[in-house]
Protein backbone atom coordinates (compact mmCIF):
# COMPACT_ATOMS: atom_id res chain seq x y z
CA UNK A 1 0.00 0.00 0.00
CA UNK A 2 1.85 3.22 -1.31
CA UNK A 3 0.35 5.80 0.87
CA UNK A 4 2.66 8.88 -0.65
CA UNK A 5 3.54 11.57 0.80
CA UNK A 6 2.23 14.09 -1.87
CA UNK A 7 4.76 15.64 -3.75
CA UNK A 8 7.53 12.58 -3.84
CA UNK A 9 7.19 11.80 -7.10
CA UNK A 10 3.42 9.87 -6.43
CA UNK A 11 1.93 10.94 -9.89
CA UNK A 12 5.19 9.61 -11.78
CA UNK A 13 5.04 6.48 -9.93
CA UNK A 14 1.58 5.90 -10.54
CA UNK A 15 1.80 6.93 -13.93
CA UNK A 16 4.66 4.15 -14.33
CA UNK A 17 2.41 1.84 -12.59
CA UNK A 18 -0.36 1.84 -14.58
CA UNK A 19 2.16 1.93 -18.02
CA UNK A 20 3.31 -1.88 -16.94
CA UNK A 21 0.63 -3.04 -15.63
CA UNK A 22 0.48 -5.93 -17.58
CA UNK A 23 4.60 -6.27 -17.36
CA UNK A 24 4.83 -6.92 -13.76
CA UNK A 25 4.27 -10.34 -13.93
CA UNK A 26 1.72 -13.29 -12.75
CA UNK A 27 0.16 -12.48 -9.64
CA UNK A 28 0.60 -8.83 -9.58
CA UNK A 29 -2.04 -6.72 -9.74
CA UNK A 30 -2.03 -2.67 -9.33
CA UNK A 31 -4.47 0.15 -8.92
CA UNK A 32 -2.43 3.21 -9.63
CA UNK A 33 -4.88 6.04 -8.17
CA UNK A 34 -7.39 4.39 -10.38
CA UNK A 35 -11.49 3.79 -9.57
CA UNK A 36 -10.80 1.44 -6.67
CA UNK A 37 -9.32 4.50 -4.32
CA UNK A 38 -11.73 6.73 -6.31
CA UNK A 39 -14.34 7.31 -3.40
CA UNK A 40 -11.96 6.94 -0.55
CA UNK A 41 -9.56 9.77 -1.60
CA UNK A 42 -12.64 12.14 -2.51
CA UNK A 43 -14.77 11.57 0.74
CA UNK A 44 -10.75 11.78 2.67
CA UNK A 45 -10.07 15.24 1.15
CA UNK A 46 -13.74 16.07 1.82
CA UNK A 47 -13.36 15.41 5.32
CA UNK A 48 -10.11 17.47 5.98
CA UNK A 49 -11.32 20.56 3.62
CA UNK A 50 -14.65 20.76 5.34
CA UNK A 51 -12.81 21.36 8.31
CA UNK A 52 -13.80 17.66 9.85
CA UNK A 53 -18.14 17.01 8.80
CA UNK A 54 -18.75 13.57 10.07
CA UNK A 55 -21.03 13.53 6.97
CA UNK A 56 -17.69 13.03 5.01
CA UNK A 57 -16.04 10.28 7.52
CA UNK A 58 -19.36 8.53 7.36
CA UNK A 59 -19.38 8.28 3.53
CA UNK A 60 -15.22 7.64 3.97
CA UNK A 61 -15.99 4.17 6.06
CA UNK A 62 -18.63 3.45 3.15
CA UNK A 63 -16.55 3.43 0.57
CA UNK A 64 -13.94 1.79 2.60
CA UNK A 65 -16.08 -1.14 2.74
CA UNK A 66 -17.21 -0.71 -0.90
CA UNK A 67 -13.49 -1.21 -1.59
CA UNK A 68 -12.49 -4.33 0.40
CA UNK A 69 -15.45 -6.04 -1.40
CA UNK A 70 -14.07 -4.99 -4.92
CA UNK A 71 -10.66 -6.36 -3.88
CA UNK A 72 -12.31 -9.61 -2.63
CA UNK A 73 -13.78 -10.23 -6.03
CA UNK A 74 -10.21 -9.83 -7.61
CA UNK A 75 -8.06 -12.42 -8.52
CA UNK A 76 -4.09 -11.94 -7.29
CA UNK A 77 -1.05 -12.83 -5.47
CA UNK A 78 -0.11 -9.32 -4.53
CA UNK A 79 -1.97 -6.33 -5.09
CA UNK A 80 -0.30 -2.86 -5.18
CA UNK A 81 -2.50 0.30 -4.43
CA UNK A 82 -1.29 3.85 -4.94
CA UNK A 83 -2.93 6.89 -3.53
CA UNK A 84 -1.59 9.45 -1.84
CA UNK A 85 -5.35 11.25 -0.82
CA UNK A 86 -7.17 8.18 -0.04
CA UNK A 87 -6.29 8.55 3.70
CA UNK A 88 -6.63 12.55 3.88
CA UNK A 89 -2.78 13.13 3.16
CA UNK A 90 -2.71 16.79 1.23
CA UNK A 91 0.47 18.65 0.42
CA UNK A 92 -0.70 21.89 1.81
CA UNK A 93 -1.24 19.94 5.17
CA UNK A 94 1.45 18.00 5.64
CA UNK A 95 3.87 20.87 7.32
CA UNK A 96 0.87 22.33 9.45
CA UNK A 97 1.46 22.50 13.58
CA UNK A 98 0.73 19.51 15.64
CA UNK A 99 -2.70 18.52 15.56
CA UNK A 100 -3.55 20.07 12.53
CA UNK A 101 -3.46 16.74 10.24
CA UNK A 102 -4.75 13.20 12.35
CA UNK A 103 -3.37 10.86 9.44
CA UNK A 104 -2.75 7.99 12.22
CA UNK A 105 -6.95 7.62 12.66
CA UNK A 106 -7.15 7.63 9.53
CA UNK A 107 -4.86 4.76 8.73
CA UNK A 108 -5.78 2.80 11.62
CA UNK A 109 -9.46 2.39 10.16
CA UNK A 110 -7.60 1.69 6.64
CA UNK A 111 -5.71 -0.83 8.60
CA UNK A 112 -8.64 -2.15 10.26
CA UNK A 113 -10.37 -2.77 6.87
CA UNK A 114 -7.81 -4.72 5.46
CA UNK A 115 -7.04 -7.00 8.14
CA UNK A 116 -7.88 -10.03 6.07
CA UNK A 117 -5.42 -9.31 4.09
CA UNK A 118 -1.56 -9.24 4.57
CA UNK A 119 -0.51 -5.30 4.25
CA UNK A 120 2.78 -3.16 4.02
CA UNK A 121 2.32 0.25 3.78
CA UNK A 122 5.05 2.56 2.06
CA UNK A 123 5.86 5.92 2.45
CA UNK A 124 8.34 8.01 0.32
CA UNK A 125 10.14 11.20 2.23
CA UNK A 126 11.88 13.88 0.74
CA UNK A 127 14.31 16.80 2.32
CA UNK A 128 12.06 19.11 4.06
CA UNK A 129 13.09 22.43 2.96
CA UNK A 130 12.43 22.30 -1.09
CA UNK A 131 9.61 19.53 -0.54
CA UNK A 132 7.65 22.64 1.85
CA UNK A 133 8.34 24.57 -1.37
CA UNK A 134 6.66 22.17 -4.11
CA UNK A 135 3.55 21.68 -1.60
CA UNK A 136 3.40 25.26 -1.43
CA UNK A 137 3.25 25.14 -5.26
CA UNK A 138 1.24 22.54 -5.83
CA UNK A 139 -1.73 24.34 -3.14
CA UNK A 140 -1.59 27.30 -5.40
CA UNK A 141 -1.71 25.53 -8.86
CA UNK A 142 -4.84 23.28 -7.66
CA UNK A 143 -6.08 27.15 -5.99
CA UNK A 144 -6.05 25.87 -2.30
CA UNK A 145 -3.70 29.04 -1.95
CA UNK A 146 -3.45 32.55 -2.94
CA UNK A 147 -0.97 33.69 -0.31
CA UNK A 148 2.78 34.64 -1.47
CA UNK A 149 4.91 31.70 -0.17
CA UNK A 150 6.32 33.62 2.78
CA UNK A 151 2.98 34.75 4.33
CA UNK A 152 2.01 30.88 3.52
CA UNK A 153 5.20 29.21 5.21
CA UNK A 154 4.69 31.03 8.80
CA UNK A 155 1.53 28.97 9.57
CA UNK A 156 3.03 26.03 8.24
CA UNK A 157 6.43 26.53 9.84
CA UNK A 158 6.55 22.74 10.53
CA UNK A 159 9.73 20.96 9.15
CA UNK A 160 9.82 17.69 11.36
CA UNK A 161 5.56 17.43 10.22
CA UNK A 162 6.57 14.58 7.77
CA UNK A 163 8.77 13.23 10.22
CA UNK A 164 6.28 13.28 13.29
CA UNK A 165 3.09 11.67 10.45
CA UNK A 166 5.72 9.10 10.26
CA UNK A 167 6.55 8.16 13.93
CA UNK A 168 2.69 8.03 14.65
CA UNK A 169 2.00 5.87 12.06
CA UNK A 170 5.12 3.66 13.02
CA UNK A 171 3.55 3.25 16.78
CA UNK A 172 0.85 0.99 15.25
CA UNK A 173 2.04 -0.20 12.32
CA UNK A 174 5.59 -1.48 13.23
CA UNK A 175 7.83 -3.08 10.64
CA UNK A 176 4.64 -3.51 8.48
CA UNK A 177 5.66 0.54 8.00
CA UNK A 178 8.58 0.87 5.08
CA UNK A 179 9.90 4.50 4.35
CA UNK A 180 12.35 5.83 1.29
CA UNK A 181 14.06 8.98 0.54
CA UNK A 182 12.78 9.51 -2.68
CA UNK A 183 16.18 11.01 -3.63
CA UNK A 184 17.35 7.07 -3.56
CA UNK A 185 15.43 6.37 -6.67
CA UNK A 186 16.38 9.53 -9.12
CA UNK A 187 19.29 9.46 -11.42
CA UNK A 188 20.91 8.29 -14.50
CA UNK A 189 19.91 4.21 -14.70
CA UNK A 190 17.53 4.58 -11.31
CA UNK A 191 13.16 4.34 -11.35
CA UNK A 192 11.13 6.10 -9.35
CA UNK A 193 8.92 3.47 -7.44
CA UNK A 194 11.24 0.51 -8.29
CA UNK A 195 11.08 -0.14 -4.05
CA UNK A 196 7.70 -0.99 -4.39
CA UNK A 197 8.11 -3.38 -7.42
CA UNK A 198 11.01 -5.38 -5.18
CA UNK A 199 8.62 -5.08 -2.51
CA UNK A 200 5.77 -6.73 -4.45
CA UNK A 201 8.77 -9.48 -5.82
CA UNK A 202 8.82 -8.34 -9.22
CA UNK A 203 11.56 -9.35 -10.79
CA UNK A 204 14.78 -7.76 -11.79
CA UNK A 205 14.52 -9.34 -15.48
CA UNK A 206 10.62 -7.75 -15.43
CA UNK A 207 12.06 -4.53 -13.56
CA UNK A 208 14.56 -3.93 -16.18
CA UNK A 209 11.65 -3.93 -19.18
CA UNK A 210 10.08 -0.93 -17.37
CA UNK A 211 8.85 1.52 -19.44
CA UNK A 212 9.14 4.69 -18.13
CA UNK A 213 6.41 7.31 -19.10
CA UNK A 214 6.67 11.16 -19.12
CA UNK A 215 7.15 12.68 -15.50
CA UNK A 216 3.62 14.61 -14.57
CA UNK A 217 2.36 16.72 -12.09
CA UNK A 218 5.96 18.69 -11.20
CA UNK A 219 5.98 21.88 -9.56
CA UNK A 220 5.26 25.07 -11.49
CA UNK A 221 8.77 26.93 -11.79
CA UNK A 222 8.67 30.31 -9.50
CA UNK A 223 8.71 31.86 -12.31
CA UNK A 224 5.09 30.44 -13.30
CA UNK A 225 3.90 31.35 -9.82
CA UNK A 226 4.56 34.66 -10.10
CA UNK A 227 3.08 34.95 -13.49
CA UNK A 228 0.22 33.63 -11.94
CA UNK A 229 -0.10 35.89 -8.79
CA UNK A 230 -0.21 38.74 -11.78
CA UNK A 231 -3.27 36.89 -13.38
CA UNK A 232 -4.70 36.32 -10.48
CA UNK A 233 -4.87 40.77 -9.69
CA UNK A 234 -6.83 41.11 -13.32
CA UNK A 235 -10.41 40.32 -12.52
CA UNK A 236 -11.35 38.99 -16.05
CA UNK A 237 -9.16 36.31 -15.05
CA UNK A 238 -11.28 34.06 -12.88
CA UNK A 239 -12.92 30.48 -12.60
CA UNK A 240 -12.34 28.47 -15.77
CA UNK A 241 -10.37 30.71 -17.37
CA UNK A 242 -7.92 30.93 -14.35
CA UNK A 243 -7.73 27.40 -14.67
CA UNK A 244 -7.11 27.02 -18.24
CA UNK A 245 -3.92 29.54 -17.53
CA UNK A 246 -2.86 27.10 -14.77
CA UNK A 247 -3.33 23.92 -16.63
CA UNK A 248 -1.13 25.95 -19.56
CA UNK A 249 1.69 26.62 -17.27
CA UNK A 250 1.88 23.16 -15.46
CA UNK A 251 2.09 21.65 -19.25
CA UNK A 252 4.72 24.39 -20.54
CA UNK A 253 6.76 25.07 -17.23
CA UNK A 254 9.46 25.38 -20.34
CA UNK A 255 7.97 28.69 -20.96
CA UNK A 256 9.26 29.98 -17.48
CA UNK A 257 12.72 28.38 -17.92
CA UNK A 258 16.06 30.59 -18.07
CA UNK A 259 17.06 28.39 -20.57
CA UNK A 260 14.19 29.85 -22.89
CA UNK A 261 14.99 33.28 -22.46
CA UNK A 262 18.45 32.89 -22.78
Amino acid sequence: MHLGFPKTATTTIQAMLAANADRLGPGVAVSPKDELTLKLRKNALRYMRSGGKFWFKWRHGVAMREMVRKIDAMDFETLLISDENMVGIESGKIFDPPGGVDCAAWVKRLDAALSGYEVTYVLYTRDPAPWRVSAYNQAFKMRRVTEPFADWAVKHDDLGGPARIVEELRGFLGERLKTLDMADEIGPGKLMGRYLLELAGVSEERIAGIVVPPRKNESLPPAAIEFLKCARANPRLRGARYRDLVRLCARHPDLFSKEFHA
